[in-house]
């Protein structure tokens, strides 16, 4: 019915556009995609999960397939919001920072550390991950202002031995032993 209203309007160049502006308004717009992760069984995410971490370890710093590295990060928020009691959760978000930060996608690791905080709030590492979000952000971002502005309010939690602590001695202290 709406076709042929707006190919009745006009043809032609402008019928084409009233025939464009019609379809768009009454509804064919594209169904978006759902990422599988949402409905993917535990065990399947945790295996796809594991798999992707590997692989991105291993790949080159100069050859990191970034769109592997932004869906790695998009699973593993999601499956810590579906399975948010999973001890591995809280792995799988720093081993997401570290690809994101191999990448060089600063503000995606610092997204994902912002993510982390929110979560996990109780969690043991939260200091290193707000010590970890200033740090890329003095170091990758170049921004010492943000870097300022993530620790001020946070330095109670982040106790004076974190102080000396590197970036890699915070991702490194969440490896699976």
């Amino acid at each position: 019915m709406v076709f042929q209203q707006a190919v009745a309007i006009k043809k032609g160049r402008r019928g084409a556009l009233y025939l464009v502006l019609a379809l768009s308004f009454f509804g064919c717009k594209p169904k978006l995609a759902q990422p599988e992760a949402e409905t993917m069984p535990y065990a399947q995410l945790l295996k796809n999960l594991k798999a992707t971490e590997a692989q991105l370890e291993q790949a080159d710093p100069n050859q990191i397939d970034t769109v592997a590295v932004n869906h790695f990060g998009r699973d593993v928020q999601i499956f810590a919001r579906r399975f948010s009691k999973d001890a591995q959760a809280p792995i799988f978000f720093w081993q997401a920072v570290q690809a994101q930060q191999k990448a060089g996608q600063y503000p995606q690791a610092m997204a994902l550390l912002d993510a982390f905080v929110k979560q996990f709030p109780d969690n043991v590492k939260r200091p290193d991950a707000i010590f970890l979000k200033a740090f890329i952000a003095e170091t990758g971002l170049k921004d010492v202002e943000l870097a300022k502005k993530v620790t001020k309010g946070s330095l109670r939690l982040i106790p004076i031995m974190f102080w000396h602590k590197t970036p890699n001695c915070c991702c490194n202290s969440f490896k699976v032993k």
